[in-house]
């Protein structure tokens, strides 16, 4: 969740916003870095650089890429390497 605040006239409005998220199932190609092996393994400093859109073969745009659950992103490093 995000905040957005916004002035108008001099008020100023605290908007709150839900930011969707991009599952990991949706994308493919998924390039990783900050992988540190002796970070075993917890993988804490991992993040996706680039994606791929499955549906549509489009790469995900900078903005896209912040919004990728990386929930499962420990997972997905273990696969990789493991």
């Amino acid at each position: 969740m995000f905040f957005l605040l916004v002035e108008n006239g001099g008020r100023g409005y605290l908007l709150s916003m839900e930011m969707i998220l991009i599952d990991l199932s949706e994308i493919t190609e998924i390039e990783l870095d900050g992988v540190d092996r002796r970070d075993y393994p917890d993988f804490c400093d991992a993040f996706i650089v680039a994606a791929v859109w499955k549906d549509s073969g489009k790469a995900l745009t900078n903005e896209e890429l912040e919004r990728i659950d990386t929930t499962d992103l420990n997972a997905l490093v273990h696969e990789r390497l493991f």
